[in-house]
């Protein structure tokens, strides 16, 4: 641990002293940290030493992921010319973690959770990639909500709270994304009906009712005051919240009898699984929307 600490401290004042200022001197650095990160692998994947439990072991290969990854991110970004290829990095990276966690279910199989981590951060860093593709910019909403599920869902099993609370943190970035694409389009067409934005707030408010099922599905045992109880509700909340914010944004004024159909198909889906889920506010938005249809209904 501490050679590990040394080492990546010890690159990052060397590089802060003598600035990347082109692509070869990135170059230089970056197979510097390469064989560090290569040789704290291998020590965290190869020891058998006593002292090395599974958690020790987790915090080593995750630390030396996470300096490594830091480093790179850091001097890339300072040389312009790559800046916009940003998004190969991460791509690539998350690609070895998928390599390592089929190295660890081969190598460490008493060690399921460090297995389940690593995966866990090669979706993040997928997800990363493509949410710094440029091209990639109005499905940045959807790539925070699906990575939101896959973190939600190995930080249930492997039973990591910080995962959790960091699910529901993705959730609510996703949501400020899609809330402006839908600000912006209201802006633009003063309430008219645009196809994207229909679609993009619609099937994030799908993903975040997917997320609201898996929390509920493997939240397991929860203390009675423990606040991470109300991840299925706040992803409901999120989901249906959202559905009716687009619905609003985007049908009312030039299609009122479809966006009356959509409220009511909405409030009885939501009724049904209120009951099965145990989510309080799939009852509550499944009322609203049923009204809020019957409403449009009326002349």
């Amino acid at each position: 641990f501490l050679a590990l600490l040394t080492t990546y401290v010890g690159f990052a004042y060397w590089r802060f002293k003598h600035p990347v200022v082109d692509t070869a001197i990135f170059q230089e650095g970056a197979i510097f940290l390469g064989v560090y990160w290569i040789i704290f692998t291998a020590a965290g994947f190869l020891s058998r030493h006593e002292e090395m439990t599974a958690n020790k072991r987790s915090t080593f290969i995750n630390l030396n992921n996470g300096g490594f990854f830091a480093l790179i991110t850091i001097t890339m970004l300072q040389v312009p010319e790559l800046r916009d290829q940003y998004w190969i990095f991460p791509l690539a990276f998350s690609g070895v973690l998928v390599g390592l966690y089929f190295l660890a279910k081969r190598l460490l199989t008493d060690e399921e959770l460090f297995a389940d981590v690593i995966l866990a951060k090669a979706a993040v860093l997928l997800t990363l990639a493509f949410m710094t593709l440029q091209s990639a910019g109005q499905f940045r909403a959807l790539l925070l909500a699906a990575e939101s599920i896959t973190i939600l869902y190995f930080g249930l099993r492997s039973r990591q709270r910080l995962l959790q609370y960091a699910a529901a943190a993705i959730a609510l970035v996703g949501a400020a994304f899609a809330g402006y694409a839908v600000v912006l389009t209201v802006s633009k067409l003063y309430g008219g009906f645009w196809a994207p934005t229909l679609r993009l707030g619609m099937f994030f408010g799908l993903l975040m009712l997917v997320a609201a099922w898996v929390a509920r599905h493997w939240e397991g045992e929860r203390e009675p005051d423990d606040p991470l109880r109300q991840l299925p509700d706040l992803f409901a909340v999120i989901g249906l919240g959202f559905g009716l914010i687009t619905c609003l944004a985007t049908l009312t004024r030039e299609h009122p009898a479809i966006t009356a159909f959509a409220f009511a198909s909405f409030g009885l889906v939501a009724l049904c699984l209120s009951k099965s889920l145990r989510i309080v506010s799939l009852l509550i938005f499944g009322e609203i929307y049923l009204f809020g249809g019957l409403l449009l209904w009326l002349p």
